[in-house]
């Protein structure tokens, strides 16, 4: 994809987010896969993928009329509620508190080579389910956990100096293929009751 087509989707993404548009309100937390304060897990389930799916009919229809820029946003607003799905501090319909702010930032500080493969695995399933396969071959040109793969390349980076640990360097390799692996098999319509993975995958 062009750098101008990406960062549509990152407008769309953001857009979601915005203070400016409410994006942190207790109102929006559903659009982040996460639960209202006195609401039930089966509700904010229902409202996120309602989000979704709006969203993805948009995208579609825009593209249609070809005007791939706006589809592209609309696809990014989509985006946004499905990755933060993969989050440990979203997964399962957590509860959205203000109080906790802190240590909802403190948790995504970073990111675990399994949530990456997770985020990553899940993002390239909402593509195809939102544009098909033929324009995912044209979107993402590299095979997901293999040696040309983005994240791939990143993870052997951090390994990159003299002296670095080869076998850490293969369990983050296998740890990111494994996300991979669950995140292309994403179901966003059936996230409840997810919580409870081995503490590894939830750093």
């Amino acid at each position: 994809m062009s750098g101008a087509e990406r960062q549509k989707i990152k407008d769309g993404s953001w857009s979601v987010d915005d203070p400016s548009l409410g994006g942190q309100n207790t109102s929006h937390a559903n659009e982040h896969g996460i639960t209202r304060p006195g609401q039930s897990q089966d509700d904010a389930a229902e409202q996120a993928d309602q989000f979704i799916e709006t969203n993805v009919d948009k995208a579609k229809a825009f593209k249609e009329d070809g005007n791939v820029m706006m589809s592209l946003c609309f696809f990014g607003k989509a985006f946004h509620t499905v990755s933060d799905m993969t989050s440990p501090v979203h997964e399962g319909y957590q509860v959205w508190y203000w109080s906790q702010l802190s240590l909802h930032r403190d948790t995504e500080k970073a990111i675990s080579s399994f949530r990456m493969g997770l985020a990553v695995g899940a993002t390239i399933a909402l593509y195809k389910y939102t544009y098909g396969q033929k324009e995912l071959t044209r979107a993402v040109n590299y095979t997901p956990g293999l040696q040309n793969d983005p994240s791939v390349l990143a993870i052997q980076a951090q390994f990159s100096l003299p002296g670095s640990d080869h076998r850490a360097e293969s369990e983050a390799l296998y740890e990111y293929r494994l996300g991979l692996q669950e995140g292309l098999d994403f179901d966003w319509a059936r996230q409840r009751g997810r919580r409870g993975r081995r503490q590894s995958e939830r750093q």
